[in-house]
């Protein structure tokens, strides 16, 4: 049964992604260049695309035994069984530390947009930052599952 669903957009990525094909190709003009002459650069902008819309979302499920975190591409999925968690706490996160999946000190986060997340204490001492627009009912949804286990 799943307690918690919730998808979380970036709106600069909901911005970005429909007007960057046209800046794209208007600095092409502007510098005289054509888009199909110049693979290496068609092929960064489309790395470019490819990034932005697949950090442009990120959903939060939780269930009676874990907690999914799944960006845009569906077999891009994380768990986090509840039986592997000691300790949850809301905290902020550091601009530094971005968007996407990032390596911070101690542990992983997992972010689209803001600075809110939650914070998972592993058993094995490594700590999981959830990016959250919600982080007061994530944090108590999965601190009563952890009393539940």
């Amino acid at each position: 049964m799943i307690n918690y669903k919730h998808t979380q957009i970036n709106p600069i990525s909901s911005f970005l992604l429909p007007i960057s094909p046209i800046v794209f190709y208007l600095v092409m003009q502007y510098n005289g260049l054509s888009v199909f002459d110049q693979p290496i650069i068609l092929s960064i902008f489309l790395f470019f695309i490819f990034i932005i819309s697949f950090f442009s979302r990120m959903t939060v499920l939780v269930n009676d035994e874990k907690i999914s975190i799944n960006f845009l591409c569906f077999r891009c999925k994380k768990h986090f069984y509840f039986k592997d968690i000691v300790g949850v706490k809301i905290v902020k996160n550091y601009w530094y530390h971005g968007w996407g999946i990032r390596i911070i000190p101690k542990g992983v986060l997992f972010n689209v947009y803001g600075l809110d997340a939650i914070e998972l204490n592993l058993k094995t001492g490594k700590r999981i930052r959830i990016g959250t627009d919600e982080p007061d009912i994530l944090f108590n949804i999965i601190k009563n599952a952890i009393k539940k286990v």
